[in-house]
């Protein structure tokens, strides 16, 4: 009976230390995950005149563009405000709006074309997704630091930690998902490991010339 009665405490025991935890009482990773979100950048022009942005737009484009490449995804939409689908003006508009965008580095392919139909006749109007870092509370202590029978973090402990990696991040979401493979160079990475076999210094990639073939060719728009 005796030994029934210590097994049967052993169990109990053993039920629980296999009580889950809460692994952000541990971990600051989870305790503060990553703030990037993804929003909808938006730019609003005064119409083109003869395919032009006026002057007063041309650095606002530019901002724009800038956060696009830094921050952003494609597609660029471009909506023009058209009485009509079939609308010449507004259609031209549009074409002259895309051209406008692919002189500033965006690719045609990164572009959509849309018209919001409409009696009324306003400027081109810019959007893209873009992701973006927001704040972190951090500095708040609510439990005293000098008690923590269960070995646990203190309050807000990683908080300015987390806080700094997402502000250093070029673009925010890369904290989300990765930036797709550019591949490797089969060149350089054989340059390498023979240079290592034969205790040579490794070489820097710009220093890396002879053997390199290299097509070019035009892509159409």
């Amino acid at each position: 009976m005796k030994t029934r009665i210590l097994l049967g405490l052993f169990v109990l025991m053993l039920a629980g230390c296999e009580k889950p935890q809460n692994f952000a009482n541990y971990d600051p990773h989870a305790a503060f995950p990553t703030t990037a979100t993804k929003k909808t950048a938006h730019l609003d022009l005064a119409p083109l005149v003869q395919g032009h942005a006026v002057a007063a737009d041309n650095t606002r484009i530019d901002d724009f563009i800038d956060a696009y490449h830094r921050q952003g995804e494609a597609p660029i939409a471009i909506t023009i405000t058209a009485p009509s689908l079939s609308d010449i003006e507004g259609r031209k508009m549009a074409s002259d709006t895309a051209v406008l965008l692919q002189k500033r580095g965006v690719a045609a392919r990164d572009i959509k074309l849309f018209i919001n139909e409409s009696p009324l006749r306003v400027g081109p109007q810019l959007a893209f997704p873009i992701y973006v870092v927001t704040g972190r509370d951090c500095g708040h202590w609510q439990n005293p630091v000098d008690h923590d029978p269960q070995a646990q973090n203190t309050d807000n402990f990683g908080c300015s930690m987390q806080q700094n990696i997402d502000v250093m991040a070029a673009n925010p979401r890369d904290l989300l998902m990765p930036s797709p493979s550019t591949g490797r160079d089969g060149v350089r990475s054989w340059t390498i490991v023979e240079n290592y076999q034969m205790g040579k210094a490794i070489p820097g990639s710009d220093d890396i010339r002879a053997g390199v073939i290299t097509s070019i060719g035009t892509q159409a728009q």
